[in-house]
């Protein structure tokens, strides 16, 4: 199951996901996400990923998106 992402403060992109385990397509959908909308952040969130929450943040800077931190 996937949603559309939301806008939080027009500021962050987040990704809403409810799947086993989030894939690479999911990660590529968020940057694509961040490098259209050029916002500074964005959060990739995992809500079926059971026993705890799966979540990744990302940033978007000049040079390049990198990866913050994860679960």
């Amino acid at each position: 199951m996937s949603l559309p992402p939301s806008n939080i403060a027009g500021e962050i992109v987040i990704e809403l996901k409810a799947v086993k385990s989030l894939a690479a397509e999911h990660e590529s959908q968020l940057l694509n996400y961040l490098r259209v909308t050029r916002k500074p952040v964005g959060y990739l969130i995992n809500f079926a990923a059971f026993p705890k929450l799966e979540w990744k943040r990302y940033a978007n800077t000049r040079r390049k998106l990198a990866q913050i931190s994860a679960d």
